[in-house]
Formats: C-alpha cells, sequence, structure tokens
C-alpha cells in the first residue's frame, strides 16, 4: 500500500486544510498473477473534483534507466515494468502540481494505483502548512530561532494569504533585531488581520520604536502589560539605556531608562540609574524624585540611601540629609567612613556648623566610631567647648591608642 497521507497542521487553518486534502491521496492496491521476473503498475489518475485525466506526462526512473508515457483520455495508463523493485513515478499535467510517488514492483504483481492530482495553488497550501508545521515545532522545542524563521517565510512565500505565517516572522525577526523584516511581516499581518495587533505586540513595540513611530507605543506598551510581558521588555530597554550610559550618550540613556519606567514602574535599576545621573548634573530635584521612587520599591538601597544624603545636604535640606543618613548608616557599615568624610570636607572649608552636624549623626548611629570622635573633638576644641573637645578626644584614644592621628590628638588635649 503506498502512503500518502497528509500530516496535521497547527495553524489555524491547517485542520480543515489536512481533511480536504487526505482524500487526494488515496491508492488502492491489489494483486494479481503475472507469470513474469517485473510487474505491472496501472494507473487512474483524477482531478480533485474526479474527473478523468487523460494526457497526463507519465515518467518513470529505475535504476537501469527512464519509461515515459501519458494517460488515455479516461485518465488510465499501464505499464508492464521488465524487473522487480523500486519504481519512482512522477506525473506532470499543466496547470496542476506535480506529483511524485515511488512503487516497490514484486514479481508477477499487479499494482493498482488511484491517484488524484491537485491544481498548484492548493499544492502550495498544502507545502505552506508543512513548511509553517515545521517552523512552529522548531520554535516549540527551542530549536534555532534563523533557521524557524526560514520556514515561516517558505510558508508565506508558498501561500501568502496565511497570516500566521507573517506574525511569526513579524515576532521572531524583530527578536533577532531584524527589524527591517519584522516591519515587512508586520505590515503584512495587520493587513491580513486588522484585529491582531495584540498577537503581534512584541513586534509591534520593537518595530514602532526602532522607527519613531511613538504615537503608536502607548497602544502597544498596554498589550504588552496584559500578556504579561511588559518586564521583560523593559529590562531589554534599560540594557539598552545601561549601553548609551557607557557611550556618554546621557541624554539618549535618560530618554531609555524613561521608557523602560513606562513599561515597568517598579524596575529599580532603572530609577537608580536616572537617580545617578540627574545627581552627576547636579539636578537635585529631579535625582531626588527618582530615589524616592527606588526607596519605595527597595527600603533599604544602600546606595538609594547614599545618593539620598548627599542630594539632601547639597540642597540644603539637612532634615532630609539626617534623615537618609539615618537609615544609611543603619543598613550600610561603609556609610561611617564616607560621612566623616564628608564632614572633614566641611571643617576644612570653616563650614564647622555643617561639619558638627555630620560628625553628630555618624556618632548617633556609630557611638564608638573612632574617627568621629576625632573630628568631633577637633571641632568643639575650635569652636572653644574644652570640656566637650576633650572627652570626645579622650574617647578617641581609648578606642584607637594606634591610629595615626593619635599622637596629634594628645598634643592637642595637652594644649586643651
Amino acid at each position: 500500500m503506498l502512503d500518502h497521507s497528509t500530516p496535521a497542521a497547527s495553524a489555524s487553518k491547517a485542520g480543515h486544510l489536512a481533511a480536504r486534502l487526505l482524500g487526494f491521496f488515496t491508492i488502492l492496491l491489489t494483486a494479481g498473477a503475472l507469470a513474469a521476473q517485473g510487474g505491472r503498475v496501472e494507473l487512474e489518475v483524477t482531478d480533485a473534483k474526479g474527473k478523468k485525466l487523460g494526457g497526463v506526462q507519465v515518467t518513470i526512473e529505475h535504476a537501469e534507466g527512464t519509461i515515459t508515457g501519458e494517460t488515455t483520455k479516461k485518465g488510465r495508463y499501464q505499464v508492464n515494468l521488465p524487473n522487480a523493485g523500486a519504481y519512482k513515478f512522477v506525473l506532470v499535467k499543466d496547470g496542476l502540481a506535480d506529483h511524485t510517488f515511488d512503487v516497490n514492483v514484486e514479481p508477477g504483481v499487479t499494482t493498482t494505483a488511484g491517484i488524484t492530482m491537485i491544481d498548484q495553488a492548493l499544492k502550495n497550501q498544502q507545502l505552506s502548512v508543512e513548511s509553517f508545521n515545521e517552523g512552529v515545532r522548531l520554535v516549540q522545542s527551542g530549536g534555532d530561532q534563523a533557521e524557524a524563521l526560514a520556514k515561516f517565510q517558505t510558508a508565506a512565500e508558498l501561500d501568502p494569504s496565511q497570516s500566521e505565517a507573517f506574525r511569526m516572522i513579524a515576532l521572531i525577526a524583530a527578536n533577532l533585531d531584524d527589524i527591517d523584516t519584522a516591519g515587512k511581516a508586520l505590515e503584512t499581518y495587520l493587513g491580513l488581520d486588522p484585529a491582531g495587533l495584540p498577537k503581534v505586540a512584541p513586534a509591534a513595540y520593537d518595530v514602532y520604536r526602532a522607527t519613531g513611530k511613538k504615537d503608536k507605543l502607548p497602544e502597544v506598551r498596554q498589550y504588552l502589560i496584559s500578556m504579561g510581558a511588559n518586564g521583560d521588555y523593559a529590562i531589554k530597554v534599560f540594557n539598552e539605556g545601561v549601553k548609551h550610559v557607557k557611550a556618554e550618550e546621557n541624554d539618549k540613556a535618560i530618554e531609555l531608562f524613561e521608557e523602560a519606567i513606562t513599561l515597568d514602574p517598579s524596575l529599580a535599576p532603572a530609577h537608580r540609574s536616572m537617580a545617578a545621573l540627574y545627581f552627576n548634573d547636579q539636578k537635585w530635584d529631579d535625582a531626588l524624585t527618582h530615589l524616592g521612587h527606588l526607596l519605595e520599591i527597595s527600603p533599604n538601597h544602600k546606595e538609594g540611601l547614599r545618593l539620598t544624603f548627599f542630594a539632601n545636604m547639597s540642597k540644603g535640606d539637612d532634615g532630609g540629609a539626617r534623615a537618609a543618613g539615618e537609615k544609611w548608616l543603619a543598613q550600610d557599615k561603609g556609610a561611617a567612613k564616607q560621612i566623616i568624610e564628608q564632614a572633614q570636607k566641611f571643617f576644612e572649608a570653616n563650614e564647622t556648623s555643617n561639619a558638627k552636624q555630620y560628625a553628630e549623626l555618624v556618632l548617633a548611629g556609630a557611638a564608638d566610631n573612632a574617627d568621629g570622635h576625632y573630628l568631633l573633638g577637633r571641632i568643639l576644641a575650635a569652636q572653644g567647648q574644652t570640656a566637650d573637645a576633650k572627652s570626645h578626644l579622650e574617647k578617641f584614644l581609648s578606642l584607637a591608642p594606634g591610629h595615626k592621628e593619635a599622637e596629634a590628638a594628645k598634643q592637642m588635649l595637652a594644649g586643651l
């Protein structure tokens, strides 16, 4: 029995198409006695409507040569084949798809086959479905994306009405950063399925963003959110922004970080990066806006607390700086050293009020911080508060007798 069954399709219209095609390839074989080393093949060839097809060119290929012939007006073709073995039959008629099948001839056996030839368009639809399904299997198995893309492109070429093929081309090409291919497939897909934007939203987002169609992004963003893909795309956009930071293209980076936040307002790294860029530009209020969002998402974020402390300090908000500093000191063992270093700069610049405030802040959170006691002792001594200065300098020496400033502290005590 020859097997010309059609594989099941997974495209949306594939099941119906496969059912229609299945009947076109039914071949019935019977055996009869022939007293010869070869065998006989009898064909009856019809079209999809059952009409007998005359004038079909028949080519039979065998290891020992080729035999040609033609069906009668009643669609019949009979041939005695000289030897047993495998023969390849090729049937050709204008306007119809070539039909190829194999027959294994046995000695003395007559093989009877009913062949249905279909028109080329229908054949192309069948081949399109097969190629589409191969692409689906590659995608589902995690196979090579470029190979899957080629399968879907073949499916689309064979059947330009198959919208799902163009949808898959758009999605895969966009994922491979082939925006030109994705854009063309997207346009064709939406032409075939005008209501299909939700199903191709990931590709549409990449295409519209790359081609500057910002007016189309809000709708597509909502589709990404509804399908739960917005987080992945927010990370993708954020990573693009990081590349621009490294290239010192901060304006472009900020634009991308803002887009990432629009996609996913809870993306902490985007808020942190925005805050850092604004902080470096001394735009304290803008920096603090994003730092506020960052600390809402991650209240104990050490870098967020550090930047909040210094941003408030830089804009002269002592209360905000102190509040952030207390939280920062509680979360980060390295915070005290950085605050003392800043207080030291204030002291050297004769800004003793700020220097004292931040030295006291450190000691409030870390009473055994030797450097804090030493700095506060110097500050108080400069302000003439001798008794308090001595107390802090003595505490410093008891905590860090081997400190590099220990000798200086002793001399200062001796002079008070």
